[in-house]
């Protein structure tokens, strides 16, 4: 089915889903089709793998049978590192000696830290976790999901160690292949497992020691990367063609940036609202339309004023360009996405979502967004 010339189709770009190793900053990156099929995810997210984990305080609820509970945590959140990635994530509670779950729950909101410290001292949860006791591990994961396998270390291994004896882990080879290993009492990188023999676990060197005691954690990975939908209308596109392409809005994190200035040796945290516009980009490569004494501006299709923000809410500003442009673009080829300083250089946030080395998921405090539809043109 072809593209109806009156139809104008849209197209959604989210910084979340991008491959992070390849493109760090959510403000440039490029938008697949399709994809890889590799064994090594481009850019990892360990299924179950934590992003805070405590210990379980006094202070425990259950709330009324079978409704909300609380948790009471032993050191609590810092809110420096506080962001709503947090909310409806999973949370479970494992008993420190058995390494066995004792529940599981999801975060439904956050103990208000009061005037004291600051600290966030607990978690309410949708479903209590009846039997959480003071001194459990206490966990908020990314998905639906436990580690693979967990175990105590039995032995000392130091910096840069290959191989990990996985005491009680699956005794079929290759269980753990392509997993990652992580020690939850250290703040290393996780280590891919490369082979699994014997009940030894081949890994990337440690990056730090880990002691007898200490709790490891396999975790299963799938790839971050997910290619770009594409209905029956827009399939069939094979070439390209003219198409009217409208920016509907994009949707900006209200973070600081690090901008050059003429009059400051180095880079300095600021606004946006210093900035007379921004450029987008959005095509199947790096052409653009724009004709412009600014070199710069060559490689744009979008040129956006900034207004006066300062007046605004919220985590995020949207801005919109009232004018389409015409392209040559294949809806079928993967499209390039970005937004740059007046100098062509990508926004760059204080602080920025560039960590693809570890599991962890993008923060949704730090992605940009943008809505475009696209026309097929007839003439």
């Amino acid at each position: 089915m072809a593209l109806s010339a009156d139809y104008s189709h849209p197209i959604f770009i989210d910084s979340s889903y991008r491959n992070r190793r390849a493109f760090p900053l959510p403000s440039e990156f490029e938008v697949v089709i399709k994809p890889g099929t590799g064994q090594n995810p481009n850019d990892p997210l360990g299924i179950g793998y934590p992003m805070y984990q405590d210990g379980v305080s006094g202070s425990y609820q259950t709330g009324d049978a079978g409704g909300p509970g609380w948790i009471g945590l032993a050191n609590g959140i810092d809110p420096a590192e506080f962001n709503n990635a947090y909310l409806g994530k999973y949370v479970e509670v494992v008993n420190p000696t058995t390494l066995i779950s004792k529940g599981q729950s999801t975060v439904a909101g956050f103990i208000d830290p009061g005037s004291v410290t600051g600290t966030i001292p607990g978690v309410f949860i949708t479903a209590p976790i009846s039997n959480a006791a003071t001194g459990d591990l206490f966990y908020i994961r990314q998905f639906t999901s436990v580690p693979q396998f967990r175990l105590k270390a039995t032995t000392p291994y130091a910096t840069g160690t290959t191989q990990i004896t996985m005491t009680g882990g699956s005794l079929t080879n290759g269980t753990y292949t392509s997993s990652y290993l992580y020690n939850i009492k250290q703040d290393g990188t996780p280590s891919r497992i490369s082979n699994y023999t014997g009940g030894v676990a081949t890994v990337f060197p440690l990056d730090t020691a880990t002691s007898i005691g200490d709790i490891l954690e396999v975790y299963t990975v799938k790839d971050n990367e997910s290619g770009m939908s594409l209905p029956g209308s827009m399939a069939a596109k094979s070439v390209m063609v003219n198409h009217r392409i409208s920016l509907v809005w994009v949707r900006i994190p209200r973070r600081p940036l690090y901008v050059d200035m003429i009059d400051v040796p180095t880079s300095i945290q600021t606004t946006i609202n210093i900035l007379p516009f921004i450029l987008i980009r959005f095509s199947n490569s790096t052409n653009g339309t724009i004709q412009s004494n600014n070199p710069i501006a060559h490689n744009a299709q979008f040129v956006l004023p900034i207004e006066e923000l300062s007046t605004d809410i919220g985590e995020f500003f949207t801005l919109r360009c009232p004018e389409p442009i015409v392209i040559k673009f294949n809806p079928s080829e993967p499209i390039r996405f970005g937004v740059y300083f007046p100098d062509g250089t990508p926004l760059t946030f204080a602080p920025d979502d560039v960590n693809a080395s570890v599991l962890e998921v993008p923060n949704p405090d730090l992605q940009i967004c943008a809505l475009f539809t696209v026309k097929r043109e007839l003439n």
